[in-house]
């Protein structure tokens, strides 16, 4: 496991060029898509983690790294992320003024500058599309007072685990007036949602999720007076207009 965090680590540091931003998009893929070391609602929280601790947003590398393997694995992705930059400063210091003036380095400036807009943009994408997919972010967008347990719906259980394995996690039960609460702020978002778009598609990969949100479009459905259907498939749900629902599969509500 260690192996694959000096991996992924060295990757950020190396390649990190235009800044911590452009290497937001190769640090999800690892992190979410490949290891599976970590959900995508974590991985927002790493970055926004490395903005505001001192140092670059690339010190999100040390939180994937603790998600990866622990103290050992952060402090172990921290160091090596680093690395090269010192590297190159150390090694080629001497060689700078020479460069400078070397036309194919002058081009190869000239064209990463562009490139590297490009990745900061890509970047913002992919985090945008994994806040819209997250629970939080209709949490974030609806939820007017600050919710007690709004950021500990799901923590880690234990932070040790056979290897190869995915994350165990353990959801925060919610109390029956923080239900009611959620249920009032949320269907005013999501009734403005299917106005504006016909759907509403969030992350409810848990019974109690399903629930709240099929209480949610039932209420949708009292505001709009209009026929609201929920349509959930273990992953997600989607709330949308009676009439539109033929189409979609899953559990009904």
């Amino acid at each position: 496991m260690l192996a694959w965090v000096a991996w992924v680590a060295f990757k950020v540091g190396a390649l990190s060029y235009g800044g911590g931003f452009v290497i937001i998009p190769l640090m999800q893929s690892d992190a979410v898509s490949h290891y599976h070391w970590m959900t995508s609602a974590q991985f927002l929280n790493a970055v926004a983690l490395g903005q505001i601790t001192p140092g670059f947003v690339v010190q999100t590398v040390a939180v994937v790294g603790y998600a990866a393997a622990g103290l050992a694995g952060g402090l172990l992705a921290a160091l090596i992320a680093f690395t090269p930059s010192f590297a190159f400063i150390l090694v080629g210091a001497r060689h700078f003024d020479r460069i400078r003036a070397d036309r194919k380095a002058i081009a190869f400036l000239d064209g990463a500058g562009p490139a590297a807009i490009g990745a900061i943009v890509g970047s913002a994408i992919s985090l945008a599309r994994a806040l819209i997919r997250s629970s939080a972010a209709a949490a974030i967008a609806s939820w007017r007072g600050w919710h007690p347990k709004g950021t500990a719906i799901m923590r880690r259980s234990a932070m040790t685990r056979p290897l190869g394995t995915r994350p165990a996690y353990q959801h925060t039960p919610l109390s029956a007036e923080e239900k009611a609460r959620g249920e009032a702020n949320f269907a005013p978002y999501v009734a403005e949602t299917l106005l504006a778009k016909g759907r509403f598609r969030v992350t409810a990969d848990t019974p109690e999720m399903v629930e709240l949100f099929q209480h949610v479009a039932r209420r949708v459905s009292d505001m709009l007076r209009r026929p609201v259907v929920s349509v959930a498939n273990g992953r997600d749900i989607v709330i949308t207009f009676g009439e539109d629902a033929p189409g979609l599969t899953g559990r009904r509500s």
